[in-house]
């Protein structure tokens, strides 16, 4: 690794959202950070736990994609097929040029044609979009999102992903990121997406049942619990070795080991909701 990711987890007070998450992103065949935790010290000074996580850069890249040279965009709320030419919340981040001045939009050529192959019309959308899209990555990431309850995401908030253009195939593949705030039982995965790219995939009845089957396979070989609950377990066992050098310390690991049921009966309540009625 060239860098690394320090999250104070202050929107997961489990400590664990996204170490489960990127878990279960693994298991299901998709490439993900990994993630660890320990206590930050600055200046001596203990600012409590946090969770780490591997960087989203071309060490990264090459490490799951076998390149780091493509196009890689960072996005925060905004849908890329509307924001495509926004250099604040559509962020080339190996384009050394937006600091010196307005950003060179013909290194966007390709997030543009994206862009224009999910709003083609009806009967070009499909050999327009896998030209440009690994469509069947792009169904199983919004499967995980659905399925995590990932709301702060791209299909239901627009926000929190990466679009890289794998050299491979020259073809774009979603990178999913900042999943904090999972697993609510109350989110009902089928709702209607607000990602344009979503919803497109729903009106289409032979990509709706793809993704459905995606959910299902999801939930019946990567949602496995016997694998996921040891991980919280591993993390409780980790908090209770840590020196409490600090009151943020102290806190911090009283948070992990009071909400590690509470995590546990969350990933049980969705295996529930899936058993009793598959997707």
């Amino acid at each position: 690794m060239k860098k690394l990711v320090i999250n104070n987890a202050r929107q997961d007070v489990t400590f664990t959202h996204e170490h489960v998450a990127y878990e279960i992103y693994r298991r299901a065949g998709l490439p993900q950070v990994i993630s660890a935790h320990g206590v930050m010290t600055l200046n001596d000074k203990p600012y409590g736990l946090y969770v780490m996580e591997e960087a989203k850069d071309t060490a990264y890249l090459q490490k799951w994609y076998g390149n780091g040279t493509g196009n890689f965009y960072e996005v925060d709320v905004v849908d890329f097929a509307d924001g495509w030419t926004d250099p604040v919340n559509v962020d080339l981040k190996n384009d050394d040029d937006t600091e010196s001045g307005p950003p060179d939009m013909s290194k966007r050529a390709d997030l543009q044609a994206l862009a224009e192959a999910v709003k083609a019309p009806d009967d070009q959308f499909l050999g327009a979009i896998k030209e440009k899209l690994d469509l069947d990555h792009f169904i199983t990431v919004y499967a995980l999102d659905a399925l995590l309850s990932h709301w702060d995401g791209p299909m239901f908030n627009t926000n929190n992903y990466y679009l890289y253009r794998n050299p491979a195939d020259n073809r774009f593949v979603f990178v999913g990121h900042g999943i904090d705030q999972a697993f609510d039982v109350d989110f009902d995965p089928l709702q209607v997406p607000k990602l344009l790219l979503a919803q497109r995939v729903r009106a289409i009845p032979e990509l709706d049942l793809q993704w459905r089957d995606a959910m299902n396979w999801v939930m019946e070989n990567a949602w496995d619990n016997t694998v996921l609950f040891p991980r919280i377990d591993k993390v409780v066992e980790i908090a209770g070795q840590v020196k409490l050098t600090s009151e943020a310390v102290g806190r911090d690991v009283a948070l992990v080991q009071q909400f590690a049921a509470g995590v546990k009966n969350l990933l049980d309540g969705r295996k529930a909701q899936w058993l009793a009625q598959p997707f």
